[in-house]
């Protein structure tokens, strides 16, 4: 029995120079280092199940008992944090979803190599996924983030699959 493909990541990539960003920057002036702990928790939160969150009251009261933040403070912050653009102000309003396409970018980098073929209708998508497919109901074979990086096809790269070891061979010669 084939292991369950893990939607979620265990660990994200971070900008070593998050705290010299714009945005980290005026988080962390009107809230203090609050703000910035809630977003990486979110940001947690985020990439531990996928590339979205959807925001409930039960979601909401977790992170409040998890950080000790006030329930009104925290919807502050959330307010503040889409007007900042650190995630979809759109997404967060209309459905009470947190992602941006920044973190969805890092999402399918992340998982390009896990998924193979990818289901075209995840919902919450805020970029473009290349779609290489022949078949309509494929989406991807890859997904193509950074265009300016050259493509690498499992098929067109196979591995090795020689029956014997390189200490074998040399023995034979």
């Amino acid at each position: 029995m084939a292991r369950p493909i893990k939607l979620g990541l265990d660990y994200f990539p971070l900008d070593v120079d998050i705290f010299m960003n714009l945005k980290i920057r005026k988080l962390t002036r009107k809230f203090g280092y609050k703000g910035v702990y809630i977003f990486f928790t979110i940001l947690c939160d985020i990439y531990k199940n996928g590339y979205y969150l959807s925001v409930d009251e039960d979601y909401i009261f977790d992170l409040s008992d998890r950080s000790g933040i006030d329930i009104d403070e925290l919807n502050k912050l959330f307010d503040y944090m889409t007007k900042l653009g650190l995630f979809n102000m759109k997404l967060f309003k209309s459905d009470l979803v947190f992602t941006s396409e920044t973190i969805q970018k890092r999402f399918f980098l992340a998982k390009q190599n896990t998924f193979g073929k990818i289901i075209c209708e995840l919902p919450y998508l805020l970029m473009n996924v290349n779609k290489n497919a022949s078949d309509t109901s494929e989406c991807a074979d890859n997904l193509n983030i950074d265009e300016n990086k050259e493509e690498v096809s499992i098929e067109l790269m196979p591995q090795s699959k020689e029956k014997y070891s390189r200490v074998l061979k040399e023995k034979e010669k």
